[in-house]
């Protein structure tokens, strides 16, 4: 539990700092806009002097012809960012929030030049000084790195998998008049970019997981191939700043077909639609970012987390109860070894009720 709480303040955190970016080679006005497309785009992804600002991150799953999935599905991480300089840690304040299947939540991440911070339904817990340590030196690294902010720190370089692109008009973002690019997306090259970051944060999940064995480390040409076959009309849409080139808002969507096993577990699920948005407003404008107040110590949040899975345990199989700690330890393997079959799982309720 410890672990898993841990993972996911440093993982909320570190993508939240990747949206820092660096001193880099263009500056806010330091290069006009090119009239051509890709030589715009080149631009766009190039090194930019971000240091500050607010992330607004947006992923939508949007399903089709389940009975049992009508709503869609919604993950967000928004806040102000800091980045570091002048011997000075990066500094944010983001907010993660869900919604979908009847269901909402959010959580709040912190961090400070002193410490770090979880906020969880109005109460905030501090970080350990160990995992602080941690942070500090994976946020020290990512704001070393260069490139388009929140992107090229996660090995991520769209400018080598966005075909085709065309100026199709302008548009305001936060104020500011942009250059709107269209364009399709080569998804054999996306999917196989994606090893950069795989090989980046493997030993990090893999230590989370326990299980290194069963975690990916790379995907391979043939697997990207298969991918590729099934994304219907993947397009990226591009709004980088008409004056410097400075990327003001990112969105890519696509169709993803569901048949066979699957489609029946779910409902008759037909598809699934995509839409992940990225929008940097603000920027290099000074943030405020402060720690909570009247914090409380992290292994209070590990007992509430405790408390709120058992609870959501409970909800699952009807009010059936949560059990000992070591009957939802069951469920949770259980859970796992179902790997995403919903008949499994309904079995996976009996561990609950009689200890496994």
């Amino acid at each position: 539990m410890r672990r898993a709480a841990s993972l996911l303040a440093t993982g909320v955190l570190a993508l939240g700092a990747t949206a820092c970016g660096s001193g880099g080679s263009h500056g806010a006005g330091g290069q006009s806009a090119s009239s051509n497309p890709s030589t715009l785009l080149r631009q766009t992804f190039d090194s930019h002097a971000v240091r500050s600002g607010v992330l607004d991150l947006s992923l939508v799953v949007t399903p089709k012809g389940s009975a049992q999935l009508t709503t869609p599905l919604s993950l967000s991480l928004s806040g102000p960012f800091e980045a570091g300089r002048g011997g000075h840690p990066s500094q944010s304040a983001l907010t993660v929030a869900f919604s979908g299947l009847g269901r909402r939540g959010s959580l709040g991440v912190t961090t400070t030049a002193t410490g770090a911070y979880v906020t969880l339904q109005g109460t905030s817990y501090k970080l350990p000084s160990a995992d602080f340590k941690k942070l500090q030196s994976s946020l020290g690294a990512s704001g070393r790195s260069s490139g388009t902010p929140g992107l090229s720190s996660l090995g991520i370089d769209p400018s080598r998998w966005v075909t085709g692109p065309r100026i199709v008009g302008t548009a305001t973002v936060d104020g500011v008049v942009t250059e709107h690019l269209h364009a399709a997306v080569d998804v054999r090259a996306f999917v196989l970019s994606l090893n950069k970051l795989l090989a980046k944060e493997s030993s990090t999940l893999s230590s989370a997981a326990g299980a290194a064995s069963r975690l990916p480390t790379r995907i391979t040409a043939a697997e990207a191939t298969k991918i590729a076959a099934e994304i219907r009309r993947p397009t990226v849409d591009v709004y980088t700043g008409k004056s410097d080139s400075t990327l003001r808002r990112l969105v890519i969507a696509a169709t993803l077909p569901v048949h066979g096993t699957l489609s029946a577990e779910l409902g008759g699920l037909s598809s699934a639609s995509f839409r992940l948005s990225v929008d940097y407003s603000h920027l290099n404008q000074p943030q405020t970012v402060t720690a909570p107040a009247h914090a409380k110590s992290f292994a209070a949040l590990e007992s509430r987390l405790q408390t709120l899975g058992q609870s959501l345990s409970g909800g699952i199989t009807g009010g059936a109860g949560a059990g000992s700690s070591s009957q939802v330890s069951k469920y949770a393997r259980c859970i796992q070894r179902a790997n995403g079959s919903v008949a499994k799982m309904q079995r996976c309720a009996s561990l609950l009720k009689s200890g496994g």
